[in-house]
C-alpha cells in the first residue's frame, strides 16, 4: 500500500487540503477539499476546532501516514490573522489531541524541490506539475497544500 501524506494549507480563504499518494515522480493527488472557516466567535472557532478533528481522525482511519502543514510567516507580506489561527488550532489538534507526527514546511524550498526553471515562482510550476488541466478545484490554496505534502514526502 502506498504511503498517504495528507498536505495542509492554511489561509484567510479556507483551509486547503491535498490527500497525496507517492513521491518524486511517482506522486499523485488523490483529493482535494476546502474547509471554510470563522475565527470571529468562540463559537466560529469550536467549529473549526470540531472540524479539523474530524477531519484528521477520518484521514488516520482512510490510511493517511503522514501529515504536512504549509507555515504560516509574518511580515508585512505576510499570513493573516485568521491562518494563523487557523494553523494554531489544526497543530493543537494534530500534535497534541491526535499525537500525529505533523511535519511544519516552509515555502522558501518548494523551488528547489519543484525544479523551478530560474525567475519561476513556485506556484507556476506547481500548476504545470501537479494541475496542468486545470481540474484541481481551488488551486490557488490548494497548491500549497500539494506542494507541503510532496516536499514531506521527499523528506
Amino acid at each position: 500500500m502506498k504511503t498517504r501524506i495528507l498536505g495542509i494549507n492554511c489561509t484567510a480563504a479556507g483551509v486547503f487540503i491535498a490527500v497525496t499518494t507517492g513521491s518524486g515522480d511517482n506522486f499523485k493527488v488523490v483529493s482535494t477539499d476546502k474547509l471554510t472557516f470563522s475565527v470571529e466567535t468562540a463559537e466560529g472557532i469550536r467549529a473549526l476546532h470540531r472540524t479539523l478533528r474530524t477531519v484528521l481522525a477520518g484521514a488516520i482511519t482512510d490510511g493517511a501516514y503522514r501529515f504536512a502543514i504549509l507555515k504560516c510567516f509574518s511580515g508585512p507580506r505576510g499570513s493573516s490573522v485568521e491562518a494563523i489561527k487557523a494553523e494554531a488550532i489544526m497543530e493543537l489538534v494534530a500534535v497534541s489531541e491526535l499525537a500525529l507526527d505533523l511535519k511544519r514546511v516552509a515555502p522558501h524550498g518548494f523551488p528547489k524541490v519543484l525544479n523551478c526553471d530560474p525567475g519561476q515562482k513556485w506556484q507556476q510550476r506547481a500548476k504545470q506539475r501537479f494541475n496542468p488541466d486545470g481540474e484541481i478545484k481551488h488551486w490557488s490554496g490548494t497548491d500549497g497544500a500539494v506542494c507541503a505534502a510532496y516536499k514531506a514526502a521527499a523528506l
